[in-house]
């Protein structure tokens, strides 16, 4: 492409071989987890405090204030239809 500089191809050519190494590198860390689980059904862990939601109460919350234009949301009840 016209963004690809010189310096950019000689980085991955060396001699008649290409380096693959950055591309596979690239390749596995994009096809990690980003919230790696310890089971399949783990319902993973609280962003706060770091705590197995499976060990936690239902009603778990971190205190502090909720800002006031988020605060009608609490009063929404989900339920399955």
């Amino acid at each position: 492409t016209e963004a690809t500089t010189e310096q950019d191809e000689v980085g991955r050519l060396h001699g008649d071989l290409i380096d693959l190494q950055p591309a596979v590198r690239d390749a596995v860390v994009l096809a990690l987890p980003t919230s790696p689980l310890c089971r399949e059904d783990c319902p993973g862990l609280c962003p706060e405090c770091g705590a197995h939601w499976d060990d936690l109460p239902a009603d778990h919350r971190h205190g502090g204030p909720v800002d006031p234009r988020w605060a009608a949301l609490d009063k929404l009840t989900l339920t399955e239809e």
